[in-house]
């Protein structure tokens, strides 16, 4: 009984009412996201937190609901969600080429929202691309170890 006191003295937070527990906020995340009012046609690059989302497992056209996009199904977004792989691979990097070729340009504005450090390679990709030169970036976040870029047309 001694320990299991100690270890809510000690190993608690009692700074605050409801502590996180857990590295990720989707749920602050998808808010900022949803407070937008976004149109439903405004792309959401939706970046997947999980390892296993890469191909031949992961693919544009991954099925919703599903478990590499898990996050979704809890903490939904609105928009049209456009999926992209763990990390960083050529099957993503290509796809992404096709999306900042025609759809992205078009829309006039879209978000990228994923794990932070996905989140921010993706933004660093897609600023370095001509067809954005002159759009302005921002963040929504961070969201502990979740973040969302919003990108805009001038």
């Amino acid at each position: 009984m001694v320990m299991g006191i100690a270890a809510l003295i000690f190993g608690g937070q009692q700074r605050e009412i409801w502590p996180p527990h857990h590295n990720s906020d989707w749920r602050g995340a998808s808010r900022a996201i949803n407070a937008l009012g976004l149109d439903p046609a405004t792309p959401v690059l939706v970046v997947s937190p999980f390892v296993e989302a890469k191909p031949p497992v992961w693919s544009p056209d991954y099925p919703l609901p599903g478990y590499l996009y898990c996050q979704l199904d809890v903490y939904p977004v609105n928009g049209k969600l456009y999926l992209l792989p763990y990390g960083d691979s050529p099957s993503g990097r290509q796809y992404a080429e096709i999306l900042a070729q025609s759809t992205l340009p078009a829309a006039g504005r879209f978000l990228i929202h994923g794990p932070a450090a996905d989140v921010a390679r993706w933004r660093e990709w897609f600023t370095a691309r001509p067809e954005f030169a002159g759009w302005r970036s921002r963040q929504l976040g961070p969201f502990l170890d979740v973040d969302v870029t919003l990108f805009q047309a001038p």
